[in-house]
């Protein structure tokens, strides 16, 4: 092992071993059935209390069962299928299970940078690509100061980023990939946009940028009209940006993710496209992005984790409360035909309204224009 890799190990805590040259085991890909959601409506409905706690749990359980299933992560050479699948929902390394890295504070502990490194052995593991992953995470960017010092470390992991891969940088492709006419789908055009074009003059990489929009608008899958530039412009290094998906609603908008595995379009909500990497392209790319959006699935789990058993005590109280009243002669409304009204709803069963729902932040235009003012502002200052 030459001392450049032997310094990487010890940045990052990676190990060489026979299990890295290995070649990854391949699992079958099974498809999840886009119609294997679970029923909210059963547990917020209806009027018998009793029921409606005890829903909270089904939904609870349905939900952690969903992510154990198995889904689709498909790359260029072949796909990973990932075993852990809460990382399924999730773009974001930090938010991957059991991974570990080193943390660190940049100016004044407003920005915490963590790097990662998943080994060829840990992909299937974690059911991501392998590679190095450097997150910052910075909530106050919005002050310019902060926002200026957060664009200059990103231009440095970059450079990290590329020398990490041992990648030429005379001629650099900058990819925004994601659908312009969709606000939250936009960070990729709009960096694209604010990048400005390089010719090359011995200081400075030759830049160009290319946005290849989606295949609903142009009929072209994104991965060929890269590809074709690719092979025109014979690129050193692709800088691929898009935007991501989280499990927390936290690190919407606050949190830049690099890495070194390429892009996998569409892959955080489960619309997986041809990915960009250095298998499919032939040169090596460095993904850049920001999480924008949270699957619905995920966010109800959270939120459930978070305050079920307190509104389910809650609902507990209340039924309580009526079943007293009950004893009283009063009227009570879960007694309806003998056997509650919700006596058909007692359970949580599949509907695709909460996998096919998205969310995100509320000052989403504001966002991504701050955003991509920010990565735009780091490749642009790129010296190498």
């Amino acid at each position: 092992m030459n001392k450049k890799n032997k310094a990487k190990n010890a940045v990052y805590g990676t190990t060489g071993g026979k299990n890295e040259d290995k070649e990854r085991n391949r699992i079958s890909r099974k498809s999840l059935n886009p119609t294997d959601g679970v029923n909210m409506k059963s547990a917020v409905s209806g009027t018998n209390t009793e029921n409606a706690a005890s829903n909270f749990t089904n939904v609870k359980t349905e939900l952690k069962k969903r992510e154990k299933r198995p889904s689709d992560r498909l790359n260029a050479t072949g796909g990973v299928n990932a075993k852990n699948n809460a990382n399924n929902f999730t773009d974001m390394a930090i938010e991957f299970k059991g991974l570990k890295g080193a943390s660190s504070t940049l100016f004044g502990g407003e920005i915490k940078k963590t790097a990662s490194v998943i080994t060829r052995a840990e992909t299937e593991k974690y059911g991501k690509p392998e590679g190095l992953y450097i997150t910052l995470e910075c909530g106050g960017y919005k002050d310019e100061k902060i926002g200026a010092e957060l664009a200059n470390e990103l231009t440095l992991c970059i450079a990290e980023a590329a020398d990490f891969l041992n990648a030429a940088t005379r001629k650099i492709l900058v990819v925004g990939v994601g659908n312009i006419l969709m606000t939250a789908d936009a960070l990729g055009p709009g960096c694209a946009n604010k990048i400005k074009p390089v010719p090359g003059d011995g200081k400075r990489p030759k830049i160009c940028t290319l946005i290849p929009n989606v295949i609903g608008m142009t009929g072209i899958e994104s991965f060929d009209i890269v590809s074709a530039a690719v092979e025109k412009v014979r690129p050193d290094l692709v800088i691929a940006i898009d935007t991501l998906a989280a499990n927390r609603t936290d690190r919407l908008s606050k949190t830049f993710q690099l890495s070194t595995c390429g892009l996998q379009p569409g892959g955080g909500v489960k619309n997986h496209r041809p990915a960009l990497n250095r298998e499919s392209l032939g040169v090596p790319v460095i993904a850049v992005g920001v999480p924008l959006v949270v699957s619905a699935s995920r966010l109800a789990l959270s939120l459930m984790e978070s305050y079920g058993e307190t509104v389910a005590a809650h609902l507990s109280y209340l039924n309580r409360r009526r079943e007293g009243n009950n004893d009283n002669g009063q009227s009570g409304h879960g007694k309806r035909n003998g056997r509650g009204e919700s006596g058909k709803r007692g359970t949580a069963h599949g509907t695709d309204a909460l996998s096919d729902m998205i969310v995100t932040v509320k000052d989403i235009n504001l966002v991504v224009e701050q955003c991509s003012e920010i990565i735009s502002s780091a490749i642009n200052s790129l010296k190498f």
